[in-house]
C-alpha cells in the first residue's frame, strides 16, 4: 500500500475508531463535521485512500467508505513509553491509539507502549517499536512484561527464583534488576514496527 499523508492517516484513524465504537462507518458528512473540512474535499481524501488500497466503496449505501483490511482493527490507547535500557519514567496518556488486529485482543483490557532503548533486542523489540500489553498484575517466569521499578517503567523479562523477584535484560551488556517494589502493569502480547 501506498504511504499516507498525516490528513489520510488520521480519516482511517477516525474510520477505524468509529467502526470499532459503533460497528457502522462513517458517513462523509460524518467525516468532514469531525475536520471540519467540507464534503468535497473529504470525497477528493477518500478517493485517494480508495486508489491506494486503504478503503473501498460501496455506492449502494450511505456508510458506503469501507476499510479494506482483511481483519478489523481495534484502538488500543498509547500511554507513553517504556525504556528497554536504563530506567526511564513513563510518559503520561499521550492521546494517541494504535490500532491492533482483533484477533490478538481477546479479553482484558490493553495499552501500548514506545519502547527506547536497547536492553531487549536479544528478544527482537528495539527502539522505537510498539508494544501493546494486556494489563496484568502477574507473570509467569521467563514472560516479558511492562512493569514499574521504584517508580519508574521498564520492559523486561519477569524471572522468580529462590524467592527472589527479578527483571532481565535480553541484551547482555545489561545486568538483571532485583528490587522489591517491582510491580507488573502487564505481559507483552504483541509488537509492531514501522520500517523506514
Amino acid at each position: 500500500m501506498e504511504k499516507l499523508t498525516d490528513k489520510q492517516k488520521k480519516i482511517v484513524d477516525f474510520i477505524i475508531r468509529v467502526n470499532a465504537d459503533s460497528g457502522v462507518s462513517p458517513t462523509i458528512r460524518d467525516i468532514a463535521k469531525s475536520f471540519s473540512l467540507s464534503v468535497g474535499t473529504i470525497q477528493d481524501h477518500c478517493k485517494a485512500l480508495i486508489r491506494k488500497g486503504y478503503l473501498k466503496h460501496n455506492p449502494a449505501t450511505a456508510r458506503g467508505m469501507e476499510l479494506s483490511f482483511r481483519k478489523p482493527l481495534l484502538p488500543v490507547p498509547l500511554v507513553g513509553s517504556v525504556h528497554a535500557g536504563t530506567l526511564a519514567e513513563a510518559i503520561a496518556d499521550s492521546g494517541e491509539y494504535v490500532y491492533v488486529d482483533s484477533s490478538v485482543l481477546k479479553s482484558g483490557e490493553y495499552f501500548a507502549l514506545r519502547v527506547t532503548g536497547d536492553s531487549m533486542t536479544g528478544s527482537g523489540i528495539y527502539e522505537g517499536d510498539l508494544i501493546v500489553v494486556r494489563k496484568q498484575s502477574v507473570a509467569e517466569n521467563g514472560e516479558i512484561v511492562a512493569a514499574m521499578i521504584d517508580g519508574n517503567a521498564a520492559v523486561k523479562k519477569f524471572r522468580r527464583r529462590h524467592g527472589t523477584t527479578s527483571l532481565e535484560s535480553t541484551n547482555p551488556a545489561y545486568q538483571p534488576i532485583t528490587s522489591k517494589k517491582i510491580a507488573i502493569l502487564g505481559k507483552v502480547v504483541y509488537l509492531t514496527r514501522r520500517l523506514h
